[in-house]
């Protein structure tokens, strides 16, 4: 049953609360958990930064069953006093390592926090990784008695065999003239993602390059639908984005991996490649050197 009150309570018989990172494309990751909640009668809003406010907090009026929502967004609509969770029942929090990264420390632990009897909500909290927070958050916030289901093991992370990696020195000035050069040699006519460690970079380097579009967390919702569109058709072929713009996203064809920095670790490394090498398929990964930051490389 869906309530009308002002305040809405995220489900009125199986209340459920998910958390992700992945703004814009949460519609897309979940879409088969979701549809198969829909066929249970139970009606699904996504809430994520980019979007207007306004048809969100109507929906939120008019009744949840399950809210799938970003940190930040979630975090406004409960200062906003749209959503409430007294009556919460289930919460799951995905992506916790990367929540950390990323910077949502307090906005997740401000979320979980809003629940006033722990006791009677089940949470589910998946991570790739345990740090630290991850395990403070799961000894604040998990009953005593949970469950641990090691999906992972001890092995380690690995590099696609099936991926050709490149170093190649390039100077920040010539960054953009290379990279025609690289995507003309490399891509196969395949398509091409580029990543900078921040915005105003990709914006910059997207600029400079022909039949290329921008993606970062600057972008309005609408222009980035319309882009990921564009890139899926193959209306352009490349696109320049920062990691977390492309987090959970779901493109097939990608040949040309380039990172024009080294990133901050080994894992962001193998996970920017993961974009290739699919089933088995030879492709490139191009990682550009420069000077200044050539201590980096030892990291990867």
């Amino acid at each position: 049953m869906r309530t009308s009150s002002k305040c809405v309570d995220v489900l009125e018989g199986h209340r459920v609360l998910l958390c992700s990172l992945r703004q814009g494309n949460l519609p897309n990751k979940y879409m088969p958990t979701l549809n198969f909640i829909g066929m249970l009668w139970a009606f699904v809003l996504c809430v994520y930064g980019g979007a207007p406010h306004g048809p969100q907090q109507n929906a939120l009026h008019m009744g949840v069953d399950v809210a799938v929502g970003t940190p930040g967004r979630v975090k406004d609509h409960l200062e906003r006093g749209t959503l409430n969770l007294k009556m919460l029942r289930f919460r799951v929090l995905d992506e916790a390592d990367e929540m950390l990264n990323m910077g949502f420390v307090d906005d997740v632990e401000l979320i979980l926090g809003h629940v006033e009897d722990a006791s009677t909500v089940q949470t589910l909290l998946f991570s790739a990784t345990m740090p630290d927070w991850v395990q403070q958050i799961a000894s604040i916030f998990l009953k005593k008695d949970k469950e641990v289901v090691d999906l992972v093991g001890e092995e380690e992370m690995k590099a696609s065999s099936s991926v050709r990696y490149l170093l190649l020195p390039c100077n920040r000035s010539a960054r953009s003239q290379i990279i025609s050069d690289v995507i003309s040699c490399y891509s196969s006519g395949g398509r091409t993602i580029i990543f900078t460690e921040a915005k105003n970079n990709a914006s910059e380097l997207a600029s400079s390059l022909p039949a290329s579009r921008v993606l970062h967390g600057d972008i309005a919702q609408a222009q980035r639908e319309v882009t990921l569109a564009g890139f899926r058709s193959g209306k352009f072929p490349v696109f320049v984005a920062i990691d977390v713009a492309v987090r959970g996203l779901d493109i097939n064809y990608i040949q040309l991996i380039i990172q024009c920095e080294p990133p901050r670790d080994v894992e962001t490394y193998i996970h920017r490649s993961g974009w290739i090498g699919r089933a088995g398929k030879t492709c490139i990964s191009v990682l550009f050197n420069d000077r200044l930051k050539e201590y980096m490389i030892t990291n990867i």
